[in-house]
């Protein structure tokens, strides 16, 4: 009944009055607020309440009708607020399938986008094998896309992201400050041995290495410090050893 009710408004010639109608018929969802919302002609002032109040509507939808509603809302030519609303929501819906939307999204060439994607990262279902497809994505991502993807890894926690992420301490890069700081999050004992070099070198890394040496989480990692300290090992490696 109150859809409508709603539904006159949108033809009106006030457009505040337009815009109240599209918020109200947002919030109230349902196929016959939808309808009205998609088949409303409105100024291109207004465009951006009209995706508004058809995310709205997507968020109260069953799966398949907010996937369809989504699909157009997530296109380049809506506002970068709503394409973000939009994007969040389908990662949200397809559950264990939303880590595809993320890998998507840090492929991007728009920053916010591969920020959104970032964020997403830490609050993914499916445990480790979300973690092993993200993970997979670490050397075919572009650097931009990779830069967000490897401390959003570290916020989400999984210890089993640790190998992957020590692969990018072999070679300098961008990317190689924060994989130090990833690794000191989630490593175990085979990241002494990562680790290591970086933090008996020289520069800036030499301390975020030995910062990592110091926090990483497996009681194994202490053993393994403890057997480079009873070992060959050269002097500047059992210094940091010392202190880590």
């Amino acid at each position: 009944a109150a859809t409508g009710l709603l539904v006159p408004f949108l033809k009106d010639a006030d457009q505040a009055l337009v815009g109240h109608a599209l918020a109200a018929l947002g919030r109230s969802g349902g196929k016959e607020a939808t309808k009205a919302i998609q088949a409303a002609t409105v100024p291109q002032a207004l465009a951006v309440n009209q995706a508004q109040a058809l995310l709205d509507c997507a968020k109260s939808a069953d799966p398949a009708t907010a996937e369809a509603l989504l699909a157009g809302l997530t296109a380049s030519k809506n506002a970068l607020r709503i394409r973000l609303g939009a994007y969040g929501l389908l990662c949200q819906i397809r559950g264990d399938r939303g880590v595809d939307v993320v890998l998507s999204l840090l492929a991007m060439q728009d920053a916010a986008l591969r920020a959104l994607g970032g964020q997403l990262v830490p609050g993914l279902p499916g445990g480790t094998a979300t973690t092993a497809k993200l993970c997979g994505s670490i050397q075919t991502l572009p650097a931009e896309g990779k830069a967000v993807l490897v401390p959003a890894l570290a916020a989400r926690g999984d210890r089993s992201a640790a190998a992957s992420l020590q692969q990018l301490l072999a070679a300098a890069g961008p990317q190689r400050a924060a994989a130090i700081r990833a690794v000191g999050l989630l490593g175990n004992a085979a990241s002494v041995t990562a680790l290591l070099p970086l933090a008996t070198a020289k520069g800036r890394e030499a301390g975020l290495a030995q910062g990592a040496l110091a926090r990483l989480p497996d009681p194994a990692a202490d053993t393994a410090l403890i057997a480079l300290l009873k070992g060959n090992a050269d002097v500047p490696a059992k210094q940091v050893a010392v202190s880590a």
